[in-house]
């Protein structure tokens, strides 16, 4: 019956595998480069909406990178700590704006803001720096780029909370709302429209 059994589940796995090939084509994609600055763990990445820049966070801080030239960017001033990494970052660049801005949150939860200087792609400096949370870590992080009144970004923290914030022209940061779900520990936030989506990490609530 075991030998029956494993026969069975080593026709399914290979069937499966045949299937994503022709579903998609793996020869399509090759590696294209290493990129070589982190030294430890990197936790989180994203791309700019431009497809120009990345970056990176983990246990020893932010990287940034010209996805072009394949180079590391000057690091924005940070201080480092090992209790303390980039957990989520975001790209949050506001419409009609000419720099870029990204937003990331840190295990200890400090929401972080870097805005790229005026006529230049290498160099960000910090804008914002808050500690937003009771020392739980940033889960989860989302934004809303289209409203008036600046850019909405949403973060959700390992203790179960919510919370929205605006980020206005002047680089002023404020609270919209915060909540405590009673249940569900999120693992992703998201805006639709005027709501919220927040997606759980163990129960697969919504």
């Amino acid at each position: 019956m075991n030998t029956l059994f494993n026969v069975i589940t080593r026709t399914i796995s290979k069937a499966l595998r045949c299937l994503w090939c022709l579903l998609f084509n793996t020869s399509d994609y090759e590696l294209h480069c290493h990129l070589t600055g982190h030294q430890d763990a990197i936790l989180c990445l994203a791309v700019s909406d431009t497809g120009l820049l990345l970056a990176s966070g983990g246990f020893n801080g932010l990287r940034m990178w010209d996805i072009c030239s394949q180079s590391q960017l000057e690091k924005p001033m940070q201080i480092q700590s090992i209790h303390n990494p980039i957990t989520t970052i975001l790209w949050v660049t506001h419409k009609g704006d000419l720099q870029e801005t990204l937003c990331c949150g840190t295990g200890l939860s400090h929401l972080i803001v870097w805005r790229q200087r005026p006529n230049t792609v290498i160099e960000f400096d910090e804008i914002v720096s808050r500690h937003i949370g009771n020392g739980q870590e940033i889960m989860a992080i989302s934004s809303d780029t289209e409203s008036v009144m600046g850019v909405h970004i949403a973060v959700g923290t390992r203790d179960k909370r919510v919370q929205v914030w605006a980020l206005n022209a002047g680089n002023q940061l404020s609270n919209i709302f915060s909540i405590e779900l009673s249940t569900t520990m999120l693992r992703a936030v998201h805006f639709l429209g005027g709501d919220m989506a927040v997606f759980g990490m163990y129960n697969g609530d919504m």
